[in-house]
C-alpha cells in the first residue's frame, strides 16, 4: 500500500511511529567539532533544551550539522528529522527550508500543497518532514517540535542563545 493510499488515522499512526523511531534512536545527535557556530535553545514553557553546531563548507553549504540536548520526544524526533534535511544545503535554502517548516507546524498547510510548492531537490526533504505535521492542533508542542529549526537559524546568524519565544 502506497502512501497515497493511506487513510488518515493510518497516517497519524505512521507519523507517530516516526516520530517515535527518531527519538529513540536519534540521528546526528552530539556535537561538531570546531563548529563554525553554536547555540543553546530552550523551550521555557516545557524544559526543552537543545545545542545546535553546524560547520559549512567553503561554498557556504552546511557541511556538518549536530545537535545534543534534553527533550520530549517530539523536540528529540524534530532536531534528528532536521539534521538529516539540512546537511548539504546552502543557507538561503536552509531558511527557505525553516519557513516551510513553521507552516507544516503551526499553520494549516498541507504536505501535498508544500511539496508542490517548493518543488525541484527540496521536495523530497520536505516529505520527509511530514510527520512534524501532527503537532499543529497542540500549539504547545508546535513549540517543541520548532525549537531545533529556531536554534539552528539562531546558530547560522552568530547567536549564542535562542528561545521557543524567538
Amino acid at each position: 500500500m502506497q502512501s497515497s493510499e493511506l487513510n488518515d488515522a493510518e497516517l497519524l499512526s505512521l507519523y507517530q511511529d516516526i516520530i517515535i523511531s527518531h527519538s529513540r534512536s536519534p540521528h546526528n545527535k552530539g556535537s561538531v567539532s570546531n563548529a563554525d557556530c553554536c547555540t543553546k535553545g530552550h523551550n521555557p514553557l516545557c524544559g526543552d533544551r537543545v545545542i545546535i553546531t553546524a560547520c559549512w563548507d567553503n561554498n557556504g553549504l552546511v557541511s556538518n550539522l549536530m545537535f545534543d540536548g534534553r527533550g520530549c520526544a517530539i523536540s528529540i524526533a524534530s532536531a534528528s528529522l532536521m539534521t538529516d534535511c539540512i546537511k548539504g544545503l546552502e543557507m538561503g535554502s536552509v531558511y527557505k527550508i525553516y519557513d516551510y517548516v513553521m507552516r507544516l507546524c503551526k499553520g494549516s498547510d498541507n504536505i501535498n500543497h508544500l511539496v508542490k510548492e517548493i518543488g525541484g531537490q527540496f521536495a523530497p526533504r520536505i516529505k520527509n518532514l511530514a510527520p512534524l505535521t501532527g503537532v499543529r492542533n497542540f500549539p504547545a508542542r508546535a513549540r517543541c517540535a520548532t525549537l531545533p529549526w529556531s536554534t539552528l537559524i539562531a546558530c547560522l546568524e552568530g547567536e549564542e542563545v535562542s528561545t521557543t519565544e524567538r
